[in-house]
């Protein structure tokens, strides 16, 4: 699961058109997330990513407001049922992120 995240990441950084990217349902874990997090810290193609349903806890939150913070090209980042996200992560994205971030 986060092996393939890291391979999918490293094909994708070759890619200049991809919009939009559904990772749901993959188990993806905070090292997967810590690629995906480079990734949108070097390109910024990405409009749409979702990562529902997945093994995201605030860790992996944490890594992905890093990959945020330097991509404003990312509209839309859906978070959605992933439990072990903390209220209080979910509340800190919503508010510094607010429009970009489903959860």
């Amino acid at each position: 699961r986060d092996e393939g995240a890291a391979l999918l990441c490293g094909a994708l950084y070759k890619n200049s058109s991809l919009k939009t990217l559904d990772l749901g349902g993959n188990q993806i874990r905070l090292a997967g997330l810590t690629d995906i997090s480079k990734l949108l810290q070097q390109k910024d193609t990405l409009e749409e990513l979702s990562l529902w349903s997945n093994d995201v806890n605030d860790e992996g939150v944490d890594e992905l407001c890093v990959g945020l913070q330097k991509n404003s090209k990312l509209k839309i980042l859906k978070l959605g049922a992933n439990s072990a996200i903390s209220e209080g992560k979910k509340q800190f994205m919503c508010e510094h992120f607010a429009g970009r971030v489903h959860i």
